[in-house]
């Protein structure tokens, strides 16, 4: 699309409601423009994080199950924002004694949110694992990739989750039948770039 023209639109917007204060809608919408335009991550996590906090806001703080809650929650738009912050995650797991990245702390608080509004999403219980394994918990990491991969075999992400985790206990044999099940699930997993990378070093790792 016309980046210049959406910045103008937007920094109209944001200018209408500087008497009220921002909107978690437009940080989302200024999170992907920086991205797009600059591919700032700095900004794009800065703004990310602003979208989160606003929109936590604004949402109850715990929930009954009822579908006026869930709704109010929006836990798709939830996901939406830890699917860009997840942009920003590293591949292997944090050293002991280091802060997360900011990507992954935010991520992590708004996955708890989700997975309080809608526990079944398979996405959101995805990326609780890969939180998990890149904090150094591996077995609830474990855990909660195999009851994924039993769940729902066909989503290839709980495939290539599974297979970083073994990869990182040198499971070499199981990390590549992880890959070619992700890979069976969902050709385009091949476009991806954790599955090529993953691929390059279990084929590395097994000689």
């Amino acid at each position: 699309g016309n980046l210049s023209e959406a910045a103008s639109q937007l920094e109209f917007l944001s200018a209408i409601q500087m008497a009220t204060g921002s909107t978690s809608e437009v940080e989302f919408l200024s999170a992907l423009l920086a991205w797009k335009k600059d591919r700032d991550p700095l900004v794009h996590v800065e703004h990310l994080s602003q979208a989160l906090d606003l929109h936590l806001k604004v949402i109850p703080t715990s929930f009954d199950g009822s579908l006026p809650g869930i709704i109010e929650a929006n836990p798709e738009y939830m996901l939406t924002l830890v699917r860009e912050l997840s942009e920003h995650w590293p591949v292997d797991p944090i050293n002991g004694g280091e802060p997360q990245p900011p990507a992954l702390s935010k991520a992590s608080q708004l996955i708890d949110v989700i997975m309080q509004c809608s526990p079944g999403l398979l996405e959101a219980r995805n990326f609780r694992a890969r939180v998990n394994f890149l904090v150094g918990n591996m077995t609830a990491a474990k855990k909660g990739a195999s009851s994924l991969v039993q769940d729902e075999p066909g989503f290839s992400e709980c495939h290539l989750l599974m297979a970083q985790i073994q990869l990182h206990d040198q499971e070499l044999v199981q990390a590549q039948s992880s890959l070619e099940m992700g890979l069976a699930h969902n050709f385009e997993v091949r476009e991806w770039p954790l599955f090529n990378i993953l691929r390059a070093r279990t084929a590395c790792q097994r000689g």
